[in-house]
């Protein structure tokens, strides 16, 4: 009810004042157009006077026109508005003749430099009368206000000959006594007005437009926020003269009787919202206290006991009877107060439970920020001693913790937080004692800024693994030493008995008469033949004999060895053929691939020791997986792609399987007569051809060998052999003696020079060349291949060069030699792989190459290509 009444009242109120502001502010903007209908009359009679006046100008002389001028300041009629200002102008602005009069003197003439910013060239006063326009307004004048009206004076021909301008002088006093008697109970001011100044005079100039006499009004009230004041209301008029420049402002403000009333008005106003307030205010409130405030101070005195006894055991319930708006707010309190201490009940059960699993937990534990800065060490490792270096807002440091392990830790952490993922790594740190302990870290992110790092302590687990390695490498060097030795001894009783047949024919042919040396050396031959076998088969186990590929049908290089098998496999033995059609060929040597089938097919021949049985020869193709290449021999990861299955199988008594694990080891041998390097030597060639060979053998069943080699993809690349050129030298082959050549002959010329740093070496192989008709130079050093080089340049044929000298290659001599002939034939020897020195001249080129130890007729075949006999 309260409230409806206040309504009303303001409502009242409101529209009582409203309603006369309103009306207010239409008397004002009444009284502003008629104050402006007032100049504009005035104006339009001044401007009828300048008309006709313009008029008669057009047609008369200057003289006469002066004096039309100074008449028309000193006529004036009950019917025209008084000219106190008239003058005449050029176009551009030049005063040719003016008169100016006040009070019912005698006109003067007028002065051009007072009216200069109005007469100026680029005025919007002359750019208006320029473009034909008459212009009305206001002008000062020596301190003066004058109603002036301007007009443009044409000639016959309707040109511009000039401008005419007439004023009136504004009298304050008349002024202001026309706007009073439009405005009946207002108060009319004029306010002073005085000459321009010259900051006034330069803003006018930019005006492009002449300006009104009366602009827009301004209203003003006056008073403060709780009273109106003497004047509630003023209007004030700005007037300008015809460049926009104020020149003075009519000021009218409301009559007192109006504030008066205003201010009485809002008196009763106050007087009654006062009396409605003493009237039903008091009740009111008196009500809202008993009603709603005791009971709310007491809800909050409740509410403020729980606030203070919330963490105890038993925290009091709000107790309100009433079933009102408040006993709704009581009941929804307990019921949140319960909730409460459910949570908080689950909260101490939860951390219980953490603590517990902490304490179990024999790891360490901490939390570190995003900075790697240690936040809290909440545990350290059970059973071991304390993790040093852990201190509270540091990042872990050396040199407790390794430099590498603070920079993987620090790296390790940012991972876990932009990853969200448990991170792994190792971490050490250093004891006093100078020892180092391990711990297997594992960090998980907590909330934006912390992660939780769990520190297990793994230094017995890692000093047992490296205990466990060092064994592990220990005896892996003693089996590696062992069969190095196994290795060594079979050599050494291999060559012992060639050495001791080797000795005993030339002890034996020593003591012969001549003539019958022949047997001996016979011998001698075979014994050396023998040992040249041991050392090529030395050198494929190795790796390092001379493999050349080729581009071969699998199944065709097989049937090739039909014809020799009668030779290798007993009669007794069946050997069957069983080839998968339409394989692809594979990347292999011809004769290479052949040694490994004969020794294989050899061997299996032999198992049976006489008695029948069967071996098949089969081939396909079989693609690797991880499980089926682990079940192949290799130095080297085999790829997992299609390749050719070459199997051997027997129905032969089989092998031991404590043998089968150093099968392929050298000097390796289930044979009691046997050198032990024939599957060694297979395993070194299958192994040269990037393939691997796989057996699988049961006593009393057989025993079956499957080797897997690469297809070819694509043609292989021509082998560098390919690329060697014979070099024909031409010319009918003449012997000459080289010690008549050096002692000054001029017809004999050196052929061959040989560079051999073994002396032995050197002495037989010239005495080998000799025998073939081909004289030599001989050089057992570097520096006597040059001296000799260097006398015979253009007699020497060919280069015989050792790839090596001591412990020193002989690549800069071959380079020192081909200075002066670049184009010199050269046959490197050595006892080494040509692989090897390929590898070696790589930066010159040799024309072929002649492995240690070689034969005679090796020797010639390869001479044969670089020199014609005659």
């Amino acid at each position: 009810m309260l409230l409806v009444l206040l309504f009303s009242v303001y409502v009242g109120g409101r529209y009582i004042v409203v309603q006369m502001i309103r009306q207010t502010e239409e008397n004002m903007q009444m009284v502003g157009d008629d104050i402006k209908r007032l100049v504009h009359a005035e104006l339009r009679r001044l401007n009828l006077q300048a008309s006709r006046l313009a008029d008669h100008a057009s047609s008369e002389e200057d003289n006469r026109l002066a004096d039309s001028l100074r008449r028309a300041c000193l006529s004036s009629g009950s019917d025209t508005t008084p000219v106190h200002l008239a003058l005449f102008a050029a176009e551009d602005g030049r005063l040719i003749k003016g008169y100016a009069c006040s009070g019912g003197q005698d006109p003067d003439e007028v002065d051009a430099e007072a009216l200069s910013p109005y007469l100026a060239k680029d005025s919007a006063l002359l750019t208006a009368l320029r473009n034909g326009k008459p212009v009305p307004g206001m002008i000062v004048y020596q301190g003066s206000l004058y109603f002036f009206s301007a007009r443009p004076v044409l000639t016959p021909e309707s040109r511009v000959r000039g401008f005419l301008m007439i004023g009136s002088q504004v009298q304050s006093a008349t002024f202001v006594n026309q706007v009073t008697e439009i405005t009946p109970g207002m108060h009319v001011k004029l306010d002073p007005f005085g000459s321009r100044s010259a900051a006034g005079a330069h803003a006018v100039k930019m005006r492009k437009t002449p300006s009104t006499v009366v602009n827009d009004m301004l209203t003003f009230a006056s008073g403060g926020s709780w009273h109106l004041g003497d004047n509630a209301f003023e209007i004030v008029i700005p007037v300008t003269d015809v460049l926009g420049q104020k020149v003075t402002a009519l000021t009218v403000r409301m009559p007192g009787s109006f504030t008066a009333r205003a201010s009485l008005a809002l008196g009763w106003l106050t007087c009654f919202i006062a009396a409605v307030g003493i009237v039903f205010v008091i009740p009111i409130f008196w009500i809202q206290s008993r009603l709603i405030l005791n009971p709310l101070c007491t809800l909050a005195r409740q509410i403020r006991e729980i606030g203070e006894h919330h963490l105890d055991g038993a925290c009091p319930a709000i107790n309100w009877p009433q079933n009102d708006e408040f006993g709704i707010l009581a009941r929804s309190v307990n019921e949140m107060i319960g909730a409460l201490a459910l949570k908080t009940r689950q909260n101490e059960q939860g951390e219980q439970s953490q603590r517990a699993l902490i304490a179990g937990m024999p790891d360490g534990l901490c939390v570190f920020d995003a900075q790697g800065r240690l936040v809290s060490l909440r545990k350290q490792p059970d059973y071991a001693l304390p993790i040093p270096g852990l201190v509270t807002g540091q990042p872990l440091s050396p040199p407790i913790f390794p430099e590498s392990d603070c920079e993987a830790f620090r790296r390790v952490l940012g991972e876990a937080f932009r990853s969200d993922r448990t991170q792994m790594m190792m971490l050490c740190c250093r004891e006093a004692d100078g020892s180092y302990r391990h711990f297997e870290t594992r960090i998980s992110r907590m909330d934006e800024g912390q992660a939780v790092v769990v520190l297990r302590d793994v230094t017995k687990e890692w000093r047992e693994r490296e205990a466990r390695e060092h064994v592990e490498a220990h005896l892996a060097k003693v089996q590696k030493m062992e069969s190095l030795g196994t290795m060594a001894a079979g050599i050494a009783h291999d060559f012992n008995n060639i050495l001791a047949i080797i000795q005993n024919t030339v002890e034996f042919t020593w003591e012969q008469p001549d003539g019958a040396e022949g047997e001996a050396l016979r011998t001698i031959r075979q014994a050396t033949d023998k040992g040249a076998a041991l050392t090529r088969e030395l050198m494929t186990y190795a790796g390092h004999t001379r493999t050349e590929f080729k581009c071969q049908d699998p199944n065709e290089m097989i049937r090739e060895l039909e014809n020799l098998m009668s030779g290798v496999v007993a009669q007794n033995v069946i050997l069957d053929f069983k080839l998968a059609s339409n394989l692809p060929p594979v990347a292999a040597d011809p004769h290479q691939f052949w040694k490994v089938m004969i020794n294989l097919l050899k061997n299996a021949s032999e198992a049976f020791n006489g008695a029948s049985g069967r071996i098949t020869v089969s081939t396909g193709l079989l693609t690797l997986t991880r499980q089926s290449a682990a079940d192949f021999f290799s130095t080297r990861p085999l790829p997992l792609e299609r390749g050719l299955l070459v199997q051997i199988e027997d129905t032969g008594p089989g092998i031991h399987p404590d043998v089968i694990d150093r099968i392929f080891e050298p000097f390796v041998s289930t044979k009691a007569v046997g050198r032990g390097l024939g599957l060694a030597t297979v395993f070194g060639i299958v192994d040269v051809h990037n393939g691997g060979i796989a057996i699988r053998s049961e006593l009393g069943k057989g025993t079956c060998f499957r080797i897997w080699l690469p297809v070819v993809k694509q043609p292989p690349p021509l082998s560098d052999a390919a690329d060697t050129q014979s070099v024909a030298l031409g010319g009918p082959l003449t012997v000459l003696d080289p010690y008549t050549a050096v002692s000054g002959g001029t017809d004999a010329r050196p052929l061959v020079l040989l560079v051999e740093d073994d002396p032995a070496i050197l002495r037989t192989t010239c005495m080998v060349l000799r025998s073939l008709g081909i004289e030599t130079l001989a050089a057992a050093s570097q520096r006597e291949a040059q001296m000799l080089f260097s006398q015979y340049a253009d007699a020497i044929r060919l280069l015989l060069l050792d790839a090596q000298a001591g412990s020193l290659d002989n690549v800069r001599l071959l380079s020192i030699l081909r200075l002066s002939r670049p184009d010199i034939p050269t046959i490197i020897l050595s006892g080494h792989a040509e692989e090897r020195i390929r590898a070696m001249f790589a930066t010159e080129h040799y024309n072929a190459f002649l492995g240690k130890p070689y034969t005679r007729d090796e020797l010639k075949a390869v001479l044969q290509n670089f020199i014609a006999s005659s």
